[in-house]
C-alpha cells in the first residue's frame, strides 16, 4: 500500500523533522561544550 502525500505534507514533515535534527544536535554541543569545560577546569580527572 502507497500512501501519497502532497507537497504541503511532506515539507512539514521534512521541516519538523530536520528542526528535531537541529535541536538533538544543539542539545548534543553543548553536553560536549560543558563536559570538556569540567575537564579543562580539572574538576573532573581522567584516570
Amino acid at each position: 500500500m502507497h500512501i501519497f502525500y502532497s507537497k504541503t505534507k511532506q515539507s512539514l514533515y521534512m521541516g519538523m523533522e530536520l528542526a528535531a535534527l537541529e535541536q538533538r544536535r544543539a542539545k548534543t554541543r553543548a553536553l560536549k561544550q560543558s563536559m570538556m569545560q569540567e575537564l579543562l577546569t580539572g574538576r573532573t580527572r581522567l584516570i
